[in-house]
């Protein structure tokens, strides 16, 4: 679990952290699927997501909608 603290967003850092968490799991052959959640709050990452093919469930948790990438 990892989050972008306010004043750092907006940087590309995130982005760059996205880049090597899909790169990492892309090398493990038992994960198909990877799930984020985000808050859907003004400012939210979800255009971010979906660039990188996240899609969204249709699950909500805690509050936060869930999206997943495939990996197959």
């Amino acid at each position: 679990c990892f989050m972008i603290d306010a004043r750092y967003q907006r940087r590309g850092i995130g982005k760059a952290a996205l880049e090597q968490v899909i790169a990492h799991v892309r090398t493990k052959d038992t994960v198909s699927l990877l799930h984020l959640s985000y808050v859907p709050e003004p400012g939210n990452p979800a255009a971010l997501y979906q660039r990188y093919g996240f899609q969204p469930t249709g699950e909500v948790e805690d509050g936060e909608v869930v999206l997943a990438l495939s990996l197959t």
